[in-house]
C-alpha cells in the first residue's frame, strides 16, 4: 500500500508521516518511511553541517544520481514517460529547477517501484503528486485540464492526503529551517511562493484528484492537531478495499 502527502513546503508532511507512522506501527502494520531530506536536516541533534560540503552535495547529486539511475537502472528514465511529462511543464530556462526535479524523479521512480512490490505499508512524505504540486509553483498559468493531464500520468497512490497550513505557522517553521540549512543550502531550495497560493494550489490539487479516479483526504495542519490528523488518515487507511494496491 502507497500513501502520499502533498502540500506547501512546511505545512507538516513529514511531521505528519512520523505521526501516522507511530499509529499504524501500533496496530501492527509494517510500516516503510520515504522521507524527503535536505541539508541540515540530516544526522543527531548535535550536528553542525558544512555549508561547503552540502553545497556541494547539492550541486553534484542531481548528476550521479541521473547518471547511475540511467547506468544501473537503463529503462528508469528512458521507459519512464512520467520524468519527460513533467520536465517538460517547467517553465523553460531553468536549469537547476530542472536538475532537481529530474533528481527528485529518479529516486521517486526507485522507491515507488519498490513500494508497488512490496506488502508493507509505504508512507511518502511527498511523491508524484508533490511533484505536480511543485510545477503549479513554477507555471502559474496552467488549465484545470492541464492539471487533469498531469494528474493521470503519473501513478496513483492507494491514498493521497493533502496538507494545508495557516501563514503564521508555515512561516516559524520555514524560518527555523533555513536557518538549519545556512545560506548555501538556501541556494538550491525552490523559490518561494506565498503561503496563501500554496495552500490554494494543495486545495485544487486535492478537488481534481478525485475527478482523476484518485483517493484524496484534506487535511488543516495546525499546533496541537498532529495526532488528530495522524488519527484521520488512520481511519482512511484502515477503510480502504482490501488488497487494493498501487500502480
Amino acid at each position: 500500500m502507497i500513501v502520499e502527502f502533498f502540500g506547501p513546503p512546511g505545512s507538516g508532511k513529514t511531521t505528519l508521516s512520523l505521526a501516522l507512522a507511530k499509529s499504524l506501527n501500533e496496530d501492527n502494520h509494517r510500516i516503510v518511511l520515504r522521507l524527503s531530506a535536505r541539508p541540515g536536516e540530516q544526522g543527531g541533534a548535535n550536528e553542525t553541517p558544512n555549508p561547503f560540503n552540502a553545497a556541494a552535495y547539492r550541486l553534484m547529486k542531481p548528476i550521479i544520481e541521473l547518471i547511475l539511475g540511467a547506468t544501473k537502472q537503463p529503462g528508469l528514465l528512458a521507459n519512464n514517460s512520467i520524468a519527460g511529462v513533467l520536465s517538460a511543464a517547467l517553465p523553460p530556462g531553468h536549469m537547476m529547477r530542472s536538475l532537481r526535479m529530474r533528481q527528485y524523479l529518479v529516486r521517486l521512480s526507485r522507491s515507488w517501484t519498490q513500494a508497488m512490490r512490496s506488502g508493507d505499508v509505504h508512507i511518502f512524505d511527498q511523491g508524484y503528486v508533490q511533484a505536480v504540486a511543485t510545477i503549479m509553483m513554477a507555471q502559474t498559468n496552467l488549465t484545470d485540464a492541464n492539471l487533469r493531464d498531469l494528474l493521470n500520468v503519473i501513478p496513483a497512490a492507494d491514498l493521497a492526503i493533502g496538507i494545508e497550513a495557516t501563514a503564521p505557522e508555515i512561516d516559524a517553521r520555514l524560518d527555523r529551517r533555513r536557518r538549519a540549512i545556512g545560506g548555501v543550502g538556501r541556494f538550491f531550495e525552490e523559490p518561494p511562493v506565498g503561503v496563501d497560493k500554496q495552500n490554494e494550489i494543495a486545495a485544487r490539487i486535492a478537488a481534481l484528484l478525485p475527478e482523476c479516479g484518485r483517493r484524496t483526504l484534506l487535511l488543516r495542519s495546525e499546533t496541537g492537531a498532529v495526532e488528530e490528523n495522524a488519527q484521520a488518515v488512520r481511519r482512511a487507511i484502515l477503510a480502504l478495499p482490501v488488497g487494493k494496491r498501487a500502480g
